[in-house]
């Protein structure tokens, strides 16, 4: 049984240490979970998602208990093809998602969450991964869908989401460069309870605002504006910039007390920060493609606008149960292969 400690880590190695183990059929004692968070140890996400990876492969999972700092995890031989995860809280189902997207190399697989929030303070709404990461993913001929059938918001949540995840026959990620950008849309999103308040309107309009300030940006964004059924009153916003190359994603979720337009500029500042770098990925895409890099045989690379602690931890879990090496000079992050050390 391999030994991981995440006493520099958060959430992210977590569930790049339990999809990978799954993936790989290893056998593993993680300590220390959480052990850089003022309060460390399994939150209700948390356990949903390693417990949802266990079910989904007949695997054995000890000391999975909320607080737990410690889990054991032995991951069945069969990988199901279809799972089923209830969150009865409003934790996030991107973050859920993150995990059964890397568990995807291995086996098509498809998941259903009942519960839990679509946008989430601190963690990737759904539409990122649908809009962003999958899009993104194709080019390398990762295929997946993901279908949101109800939104979920704080404290309630109460959303429902499909994911069909097809990493099978996924080819090296080599993102050179940005290239020329294309276009830029987006959607403003509240729930029908703020709809007099013109949330999903003021969102938009401020995130224009920001984003055409600028005066070298030609491109007239296009950012949709909806209202939608939900538990709890909430709101966000996604922007998605392409390029000839490559796909730049940025968020932001409401919170109670915070003017919409503060939500619709902080994303498009978030977004033109991305734009304005050299960066080939947007900072939260370079953090989910560690794994993919690792998991595959040959050489993959990208450039981020910079080196986050999140990327250095999921380098070290992915380095650890993958054998690969990673090489990190001036942001750019390049893998030299599965069983590369």
């Amino acid at each position: 049984m391999k030994e991981l400690d995440l006493k520099r880590g958060g959430g992210q190695v977590l569930r790049t240490a339990t999809a990978l183990a799954a993936a790989t059929g290893q056998e593993v004692k993680i300590k220390n979970i959480r052990g850089a968070r003022p309060t460390p140890g399994l939150k209700e996400q948390h356990l949903k998602g390693v417990r949802g990876i266990a079910k989904i492969t007949n695997g054995e999972l000890k000391k999975d208990k909320k607080g737990s700092t410690e889990i054991e995890f032995k991951p069945g031989k069969t990988i199901k093809p279809k799972v089923e995860i209830d969150i009865e809280t409003a934790g996030s189902i991107g973050l859920i998602l993150q995990q059964f997207q890397i568990l995807a190399l291995e086996k098509n697989i498809e998941i259903t969450v009942n519960g839990g929030g679509t946008h989430v303070k601190w963690a990737p709404p759904v539409e990122y991964m649908s809009k962003i990461f999958l899009p993104l993913m194709k080019k390398y001929n990762y295929k997946g869908k993901i279908e949101i059938e109800k939104e979920g918001f704080y404290p309630k949540g109460g959303a429902k989401v499909k994911a069909r995840l097809n990493g099978e026959n996924l080819k090296e990620i080599n993102i050179k460069e940005r290239g020329k950008l294309k276009r830029i849309t987006g959607i403003s999103k509240a729930s029908k309870q703020l709809k007099r308040s013109k949330v999903a309107e003021r969102q938009k309009k401020a995130a224009e605002r920001e984003l055409k300030r600028k005066k070298d940006n030609e491109i007239e964004p296009e950012i949709e504006q909806k209202y939608v059924e939900s538990l709890s009153p909430g709101s966000g916003i996604i922007l998605k910039a392409e390029t000839d190359k490559t796909i730049i994603g940025a968020d932001q979720v409401g919170e109670r007390g915070k003017p919409s337009e503060e939500v619709g500029m902080e994303a498009s500042e978030n977004l033109r920060e991305e734009l304005d770098s050299e960066s080939s990925v947007d900072i939260h895409m370079a953090d989910q493609l560690i794994p993919y890099m690792g998991y595959l045989d040959g050489e993959s690379f990208f450039k981020a606008r910079k080196i986050t602690q999140h990327m250095k931890t999921n380098i070290e879990i992915t380095k650890e149960l993958l054998n690969t090496e990673f090489i990190v000079e001036e942001n750019v992050v390049r893998c030299l292969g599965r069983n590369s050390t």
